[in-house]
This record gives structure tokens, sequence and C-alpha cells, in this order.
């Protein structure tokens, strides 16, 4: 019983009913609904999220949710089943919507202190704003927005040189799902 061959034997049977409960779908799925259920439980009328519950909206924490949500499409959009997407749909375009006018909002409050657009304007905020949104090109912009967006696309291509790993390489995959492969391959090459 002292041997080690029997101690790995046990520990390798322990390590297969780990494995087997992880990837127990069953499980999974039931922890998926019940984490969705959470989520649209916390999610507010406007559509954002608190960072806490009975806390104020956060654009952040907001952003934050649907870029997971974006990632979790990415990952499994062939896997899940229709039920899902649709309940995740009305609670990803509630969060949307407020993000876009977040957006929005900042821009202006930006344009309005700025004393020329053309410099640097591309905050960590709105990198993460366009990155979450490149996970979500079938939902639709206002007019007002799409405007907004190009400029900080045209930002993008301008100033990428100035900012961190970070968010080299989201801009990167921004450039990229906007279409502007040459810049994010450039971006790419220099983060080596």
């Amino acid at each position: 019983q002292e041997t080690p061959w029997l101690r790995d034997a046990q520990s390798e049977t322990e390590q297969k009913k780990r494995i087997g409960l992880l990837f127990n779908l069953d499980k999974m799925k039931s922890e998926q609904t019940i984490a969705f259920n959470k989520l649209e439980n916390n999610q507010m009328n406007n559509g954002a999220w608190p960072w806490f519950k009975g806390g104020p909206a956060n654009r952040f924490i907001t952003q934050h949710i649907i870029t997971g949500l974006g990632h979790l499409n990415k990952l499994t959009a062939t896997e899940r089943s229709q039920s899902a997407l649709s309940d995740q749909n009305g609670m990803t375009n509630r969060a949307i919507q407020y993000l876009d006018a977040q957006f929005l909002e900042e821009y202006q409050e930006m344009k309005k202190h700025a004393r020329d657009l053309n410099d640097d304007h591309l905050s960590p905020t709105q990198i993460q704003y366009l990155y979450m949104r490149s996970f979500f090109l079938n939902i639709p912009t206002s007019k007002k927005v799409q405007e907004i967006i190009n400029y900080y696309k045209s930002q993008s291509l301008k100033y990428w040189t100035k900012r961190n790993l970070y968010s080299k390489g989201m801009l990167a995959l921004i450039l990229y799902r906007m279409d502007e492969t040459v810049t994010a391959y450039k971006i790419l090459r220099s983060l080596k």
C-alpha cells in the first residue's frame, strides 16, 4: 500500500474523476443558466450593471461583462442553444444601448474641452468600448455613434504607437475586425 505505484494509481483515478466532473456537460449547462440568470437579475433598467447590487450604474463593469459575453459567444457559438442566445441577446442589446449612450456622452465631454480634435484623445475607456463593440458588429449603431466610432478608428490608426502592450493588443483586434488589416498587422509585428 505504501508503494509509489499504488499512490499514483489512486491519484490518477482521482484525477480522472475530477476531469469527468469538469467536463460534465449537463452540470456546465446548469451552471451557465444560473450565471446568466444572476446577470439578468442584476442588470439595471437602463441596461447597465452596478459594481454591487443596489449601487449606481457603472460603465466599466458593464463593458467588462459585455466583452466577456462577446468572448463567450466567439468560443461557444456553435455549441449554444438558440434559446440561451435569445435570452442573452435581450440583455446584451440593453447593455449596448447604455454603452453607446455613455460612449457618445464621453466624446461630447471631450469635445467641449479639447483644443484640437486632431490631438490624441484615445482614452483607455474608449479603446475598451471599441473592443467590446467589435464583438457585436451585427448590432446596429446610430449614425452619431458610428461617426464617433469612425473618429476613434482614425485616432487608433494614428496613435496606436503611443499605447501600452495591452491596449495595442486590443487595438490590433479592433482594427482587424474593422477591416483595417494593414495597421492591425503592423501592431502585431510591433509586439514581437
